[in-house]
């Protein structure tokens, strides 16, 4: 299963978070058809990225799925 990921040095913020999304499906990493799963952290609904998941669908055909809260176990990252 392909990941996308970015190491830096800085927070992470909404704002990084939706140019990180953009990056993804510019390169072709996001596609029709795909999903995004995703923690309830406030980086992925702050700002302006409430409206994310609803642009995501409508323009590109890609799903966003929310982790229920407190479900560390179905996040792969929380077991590393």
């Amino acid at each position: 299963m392909p990941v996308w990921y970015k190491i830096r040095k800085e927070t992470n913020d909404a704002e990084q978070f939706r140019r990180d999304i953009e990056d993804a499906i510019a390169t072709g990493f996001l596609l029709s058809g795909g999903v995004i799963v995703l923690d309830n952290a406030t980086i992925y609904t702050g700002r302006e990225n409430y409206i994310l998941v609803d642009w995501l669908w409508s323009y590109f055909g890609i799903f966003v799925f929310f982790l229920p809260t407190r479900t560390p176990e179905w996040n792969p990252i929380e077991l590393v």
